[in-house]
Parts: structure tokens; C-alpha cells; sequence
């Protein structure tokens, strides 16, 4: 059974590890992709509006997407990680970041589990616009007059 906390000293090599790196990346944008950014609400957008509306934040999002990816595979295919989740390791990527984004400024727009995958979802209508045509609105651009 893979453990569900992790420890301090692999806690601390991730830190190490990520915090090198991230020196290397404008974390500021970052932050802006991640201010005030939320999944889609069906309630109140189409696929094709909430795009629309995100799409200023794609570059920052792929960044940190890939970002993620790649050092939860590194981590994955580590031998010494091998008694943790994925999701663990990804929570503790993402600690990481999080810690880096709180440490240039105010605590506004710092990544979570929530805006990561919304990312994801906003990467991959961006790049597969037949996507845009599923959902409850088959791809209309406006809600319809009576969902308003």
C-alpha cells in the first residue's frame, strides 16, 4: 500500500530539487494565469465563452502544467518515491510552487489542486477546438434565454 503523507526528508529533496528550477520561470505570470481563475461554471458560460474569457492565461497555464507533469513523471520514476501516490506527489509539487508564488508578492493567485486541473481543461480545449462543441451547450457561443 502506497503511504498517503510524506516525509520530511523526500519533502525536502522535492523542495530542493524544485526550487532551483524555479528561479528559472517568470513566476509572476504565473500568478496572473492564476488570479481569480476558476473551472467552468455551465451555469453561467459556454465552453466557447469561458475560453474565450481564459484565454489570456494560456501561456502561464502550460507552463505550469508541463511544469507539474514532468516532475511528478521524474518523481514517479525515481525509485526512492516509489511508496507514494501520484496525487501526493503532485500535492507536494504543487506545495512547492505554491510556496514560491506566496514568497514575490501578496497571496493572490496562488496555484492549487482546483486551478491545475481546470488548466488542463482549458489546454485542452484550446488545442482541440471540437471540444468546445460537447457539453450541455453543443457549442454555442451565447447561453441560451432561458438558462439566464
Amino acid at each position: 500500500m502506497k503511504k498517503s503523507e510524506i516525509s520530511r526528508h523526500h519533502s525536502r529533496v522535492i523542495r530542493d530539487l524544485l526550487s532551483s528550477e524555479l528561479m528559472t520561470y517568470d513566476l509572476s505570470e504565473w500568478k496572473l494565469s492564476c488570479r481569480g481563475f476558476g473551472p467552468i461554471h455551465y451555469k453561467s458560460s459556454t465552453r466557447k465563452m469561458w475560453l474565450e474569457r481564459n484565454q489570456y492565461r494560456l501561456a502561464g497555464a502550460r507552463e505550469i502544467v508541463e511544469f507539474v507533469g514532468r516532475w511528478v513523471t521524474h518523481f514517479r520514476n525515481n525509485g526512492r518515491f516509489d511508496d507514494y501516490t501520484v496525487v501526493l506527489l503532485r500535492q507536494e509539487v504543487i506545495r512547492v510552487i505554491r510556496h514560491a508564488m506566496q514568497n514575490i508578492s501578496d497571496e493572490i493567485g496562488i496555484l492549487n489542486s482546483v486551478k491545475l486541473s481546470g488548466f488542463k481543461t482549458l489546454i485542452k480545449w484550446a488545442d482541440n477546438p471540437s471540444e468546445l462543441n460537447k457539453g450541455p451547450y453543443k457549442g454555442r457561443k451565447t447561453l441560451p434565454k432561458k438558462s439566464q
